[in-house]
């Protein structure tokens, strides 16, 4: 049988809590990263939200300075036909 001598003991023990150290590194690594991500999704989710409803605010904008546009055409118009009979 394999006799360990306490310098083996000792080094087998580190490797031990060596390895379990760097698995447990890992794992906290991997769940730092997934929060992260998560985050990043949440965010881009957010933005795109606020971004189609500036678009829906644009849109709505640009058809109200159309009619405010067309309206001022009418009354020049207007304006153009009294000014012509005066």
């Amino acid at each position: 049988m394999f006799k360990w001598s306490p310098e083996a003991v000792v080094g087998a023990v580190a490797l031990a809590v060596s390895t379990a150290g760097g698995l447990v590194t890992t794992a906290i690594h991997w769940g730092i990263t997934n929060e992260q991500i998560e985050q990043v999704r949440q965010n881009q989710t957010t933005i795109e939200t606020k971004l189609d409803q500036h678009q829906r605010e644009l849109a709505s904008g640009q058809q109200n300075q159309a009619v405010v546009s067309q309206k001022l055409d009418d009354m020049i118009a207007r304006l153009d036909r009294i000014e012509k009979k005066l």
